[in-house]
């Protein structure tokens, strides 16, 4: 089962972008337009199969896009106007997911442009808006992007994903004796500015809760 906030949701509630921030100079090609908004998008897909208590495939991917969402991650303005074209500059893109504590042994990413590591133990982990998370019997596993670091914005109904962005984690041998259970997952950044000034983000983190269910 998979889960993503639509791009409606984002454009309203503002909580996975910073405010857009306003020219100050007096620019005409800006005060002819309104101001865009812009949002990060992801998509995530997991679930596993089991038999008894024994993990027989663990599976976790942005590579299926998630309607309304592209696959992997992208940043992208509400509408198709020109007026959002530009290009985004990020460093320190990660993602992360924590899954109940025994789920999933060695897993792999296919992506070269990711590398994984973990699992570690902690007790809480930092989410979307502020978000707090119990994470005491959880194994947590962050991957991070080695891939190329700025890209065109695109239009609210695109289809281009940031490159080398999307990829699957595949993992077994793990144990888990329940049908459904809940992990959390997402995309932390330490930052990413906007070529136009508009739009930034800073120690940015998308991670929320979801269900896994059993396939």
């Amino acid at each position: 089962m998979s889960t993503s906030l639509t791009r409606r949701q984002i454009a309203k509630g503002a909580t996975w972008a910073t405010p857009v921030v306003a020219a100050t100079a007096a620019v005409p090609a800006y005060a002819a337009s309104p101001a865009p908004q812009y949002y990060i998008g992801k998509s995530v897909t997991a679930n596993y199969i089991r038999t008894g208590c024994t993990i027989n495939r663990f599976y976790l991917s942005t590579s299926v896009p998630v309607s309304p969402e592209v696959a992997g991650f992208s940043v992208g303005h509400i509408g198709n106007t020109t007026v959002g074209d530009t290009t985004a500059t990020l460093s320190g893109l990660t993602f992360t997911f924590a899954v109940p504590r025994g789920m999933v042994n060695n897993p792999t990413v296919d992506n070269p442009a990711w590398t994984i590591s973990g699992p570690v133990q902690q007790s809480t982990l930092a989410g979307r808006g502020g978000a707090t998370f119990n994470t005491t019997n959880y194994d947590i596993y962050t991957l991070q992007f080695n891939g190329a670091s700025t890209n065109p914005v695109v239009g609210e109904n695109a289809t281009q994903t940031w490159p080398g962005t999307a990829f699957t984690v595949t993992g077994t041998s793990g144990s888990y004796c329940y049908s459904s259970g809940t992990i959390y997952s997402g995309y932390n950044l330490q930052s990413m500015t906007l070529t136009n000034g508009r739009a930034q983000w800073n120690n940015y983190s998308n991670i929320e809760s979801r269900p896994i269910n059993q396939v």
